[in-house]
């Protein structure tokens, strides 16, 4: 009797708790925090598809559990347009088993049948600053259940999510508007409620960023009204991704313990999770692609002879949760790409430190323009570079500031973020030199 009326309630608020079956069960809900998942927690916050590592991402997710014959597939596609602006579209299918349904007196009074029901989302999510994302997302939800006597509810939802995410120090914290009302084609008692719930999350990494730990808090209204609080860790080895979650839920239905694992690999990454339920165990699998774009540079013009080309000197970048060694490879990089450009002569790292220890004078801790513009005087060069790289949960945030040594003005600030990767960084660092010489031209 307790399946039958928990199915009941189900059926009477189905689309609401449909779209819920989401954040509740499907792992994405806590995986998406970590580096190897954002994508699948676009249905979460629309604003994590801005976290995406390759310009294009392609991931498909299905689960099944609670109940016999319950389960969810979707399939997520994102692109970067731009640095800042991304792009995706998600469709996903939700289905349940058929039931007989009995009254109060166990009296038998027809046969459900809950067919597929769809949901499709188009969203957008903008870089306003490094480590700052916005996202915006609209859902269009059919839903249908069948009786002995046909279609007995039909309903179409539409509805707009909005999420941000913001990079602060070592932490990566959330929060999302997740689904306002925009039409609802059927008025029924309880009604499908105005906003569905307030998400926040909070991340951060700890030993060299290969422990992920997130905490989440869902405070939903309606019919599926309560509260839900999650922590979650990951632990990297490598390819290899080890993760177990604990979510305390008000409602009546609960599965409170999550275990599972990833594997990334280029550009392919695989994500399984189980946990114990009530009436049977649910399982989670998900599969992501990314694929990156050729390099787009813009073919520039060098300047008619090598008297043209700008003498710039780098210092060494402020630091923030990145060691002396990552520094010296990324400002070295950074080096190289400037020479590439052809607009540049670069003074290599060995003359400088050379100068200036001819005349005692310290580079470390000279980050900002007019400590820049007496190192410039001394080294004789027409422009500085300088600038901050900080590490926050697994990625890179550069900013570079060109100083003109003459007027003291910082003639160009630009900025950049990348994957965890150097490689992916190297790619990104181009892109940093050729927006420097766009302002400086």
């Amino acid at each position: 009797m307790k399946r039958v009326v928990i199915f009941l309630v189900l059926i009477s608020g189905f689309t609401s708790y449909s779209l819920d079956l989401l954040t509740v069960y499907d792992a994405s809900y806590f995986w998406s925090q970590s580096r190897s998942n954002s994508i699948a927690g676009i249905s979460i916050n629309p604003s994590f598809g801005g976290l995406g590592e390759r310009d294009l991402n392609l991931r498909f997710n299905h689960f099944n559990g609670i109940a016999d014959g319950m389960s969810i597939s979707s399939g997520i596609f994102s692109a970067k347009i731009n640095d800042d602006l991304s792009v995706h579209a998600g469709l996903e299918s939700y289905s349940k088993p058929s039931f007989d349904v009995y009254d109060e007196t166990g009296e038998f009074i027809q046969n459900l049948d809950v067919s597929a029901n769809i949901k499709g989302d188009i969203g957008l999510a903008y870089k306003l600053r490094p480590g700052l994302l916005i996202g915006f997302q609209y859902n269009h939800f059919i839903n249908n259940v069948v009786g002995d006597a046909g279609v007995i509810d039909k309903e179409i939802l539409s509805l707009v999510s909005f999420g941000f995410n913001l990079s602060f120090r070592e932490f990566l914290i959330g929060f999302t508007l997740r689904d306002f009302k925009l039409f609802e084609s059927l008025k029924y008692e309880g009604e499908y409620p105005e906003l569905s719930s307030l998400d926040f999350s909070v991340s951060r990494s700890f030993f060299k960023n290969n422990l992920n730990t997130s905490l989440i808090f869902s405070n939903a209204n309606g019919r599926t009204s309560g509260y839900k609080a999650a922590l979650a860790l990951e632990y990297r080895l490598r390819y290899f991704y080890l993760r177990t979650a604990y979510l305390y839920t008000s409602q009546y239905l609960s599965m409170p313990f999550k275990f599972g694992f990833g594997i990334k690999f280029r550009d392919i990454d695989l994500d399984y999770t189980f946990s114990p339920g009530e009436f049977q165990g649910s399982h989670y699998i998900s599969l992501g692609y990314g694929y990156d774009l050729p390099e787009k540079r813009q073919r520039r013009k060098r300047p008619v002879n090598d008297a043209d080309r700008i003498l710039v000197a780098v210092l060494d970048f402020e630091k923030r949760d990145v060691g002396e060694a990552e520094a010296i490879v990324i400002t070295d990089y950074l080096r190289s790409e400037m020479i590439n450009s052809g607009y540049f002569k670069v003074l290599e790292r060995s003359a400088i430190d050379s100068i200036l220890q001819e005349l005692n004078f310290q580079q470390s801790g000279c980050t900002d323009a007019s400590c820049a513009v007496e190192v410039g005087k001394i080294l004789a060069v027409r422009k500085m570079i300088v600038g901050r790289l900080s590490k926050v949960n697994g990625k890179y945030y550069i900013t570079a500031r060109v100083v003109d040594v003459e007027t003291s003005e910082i003639e160009s600030s630009e900025s950049i973020e990348a994957a965890e990767t150097l490689d992916g960084l190297k790619k990104n660092l181009g892109a940093l030199v050729d927006r420097i010489v766009d302002n400086l031209r």
